[in-house]
């Protein structure tokens, strides 16, 4: 994003903008808010510093982004000691919920991620003696809790998305699969000294006992979405739209019965919970090939078998063939750099074996089922409004249309891949 797209602003304090009712002015006192925070929490060990003007743009990619706003802001301080002025360009995420549902999940689990978890992270890497660029995670500078979240702009440090439509290419897979583990190993630590436990985030948003009404709509809904629109697919779809349908209904409790399940202590991390394409940010070196990567979006961390984490990964963010051809090689990267990274951090739980792995992401087979149905199709869509978030948190009684677009199951594109996929995943009775 370029200078001139970012709306302007002087200020000589947050007092100086003009309190009116209108929405625009209303965001700016918020984002003045933002700044104060700014100025306070990244400039706390420094000597006091002066806001002069700030830059702001409010954007959301359609289909990159579901449960909160962002806000792209440049800050120019000057700093009192040497009246010397620098730029600073920061990220701030607001929750899309409103009323008594604000501040609730989401928000609250990547705040406790920012403020409590990762710093400990940082801690691992340090005491490793490993470069600071192998965290994957961004700078935290402040929030107001539960709902606003202020952290460093990635993309001001030369960090772009991949190609969501495209899906990971092989090298962006190896950087990505060999950092879940390092995340993974990390989080084995902690869990081992009792610094994070299955309490302090619960279980999986897909696998509460009594599902929410947004969680049902999202993955009942989705499955609806996508059997209407298979009903218009060729005969031949027929038997696996039909098998397809029977899940409907069925989702949300195979989903909660994995989660239910007893599994080997030596699975057990915290996932990140939601790694895919747009929730990953990649920096390239001279020769255009990434050499670093940092992980975004930190709202459904729970602490549960690996397999989560790896299923929702190879599922969401790869074309079906690419996925087939190097998934071998990317679960032995996997397992190869979990027991690297487990040593490098002094990790005294036991090292899963690699074929326990794949044994546990065949127990996971359902929800590669349910990432490939409902996830993929969203996160390759080259459609610019496949989902609608606000119909999606409307009251149940006040929502009068699918969150969910139709076009995104109705390409042919969607057809070969999807659906192919499906229809292995009926021969081989997953569902």
């Amino acid at each position: 994003m370029s200078e001139n797209e970012f709306s302007d602003h002087s200020v000589s304090s947050a007092s100086s903008v003009e309190r009116s009712h209108d929405h625009h002015a209303e965001y700016k006192i918020n984002l003045i808010m933002c700044m104060d925070i700014i100025g306070d929490v990244h400039f706390a060990l420094d000597e006091p510093v002066h806001m002069v003007s700030y830059m702001y743009d409010t954007f959301k990619n359609e289909g990159e982004n579901y449960t909160g706003t962002i806000t792209r802001a440049k800050a120019n301080f000057k700093r009192e000691k040497d009246d010397v002025e620098e730029v600073k360009s920061y990220i701030i995420k607001e929750d899309r919920m409103t009323g008594p549902r604000q501040g609730e999940g989401f928000f609250k689990i990547e705040t406790y991620m920012y403020e409590s978890i990762l710093p400990k992270m940082d801690l691992l890497i340090y005491d490793a003696q490993l470069p600071s660029n192998e965290k994957l995670w961004c700078e935290y500078i402040g929030s107001r809790k539960y709902h606003t979240i202020i952290l460093s702009d990635l993309c001001a440090q030369g960090f772009t998305l991949p190609n969501r439509r495209e899906g990971l290419n092989d090298r962006q897979a190896v950087l990505t699969v060999r950092n879940l583990a390092k995340f993974h190993a990390m989080s084995k630590v902690l869990i081992k000294k009792g610094t994070i436990t299955k309490n302090d985030f619960g279980p999986r948003y897909t696998c509460l006992k009594e599902a929410p009404e947004v969680t049902r709509q999202l993955y009942q809904g989705g499955l609806k979405q996508l059997v209407r629109s298979m009903r218009q697919w060729p005969e031949e779809w027929k038997e696996v739209t039909d098998r397809v349908a029977l899940q409907i209904d069925v989702i949300l409790e195979k989903l909660r019965a994995i989660h239910e399940e007893p599994y080997d202590d030596s699975f057990e991390v915290l996932n990140h919970g939601d790694l895919w394409s747009c929730n990953m940010m990649f920096k390239n070196d001279d020769d255009g090939q990434p050499e670093e990567i940092r992980f975004v979006d930190y709202q459904v961390c729970h602490v549960h078998s690996l397999a989560w984490d790896l299923i929702h990964l190879l599922y969401s963010s790869f074309n079906s063939n690419l996925r087939q051809s190097i998934f071998d090689k990317l679960i032995t990267l996997y397992h190869s750099s979990l027991d690297e990274y487990m040593k490098v951090f002094n990790c005294k739980s036991p090292v899963p074996s690699l074929a326990g792995i794949l044994r546990e992401m065949d127990r996971f087979a359902y929800y590669s089922f349910v990432v490939t149905a409902i996830n993929f199709p969203l996160a390759t869509t080259h459609k610019t409004k496949a989902f609608n978030l606000e119909r999606l948190i409307k009251p149940k009684k006040n929502r009068r249309k699918s969150p969910f677009s139709r076009g995104i199951y109705s390409m042919n594109k969607v057809i070969d891949t999807v659906g192919e996929q499906l229809k292995t995943m009926v021969t081989k009775g997953i569902i």
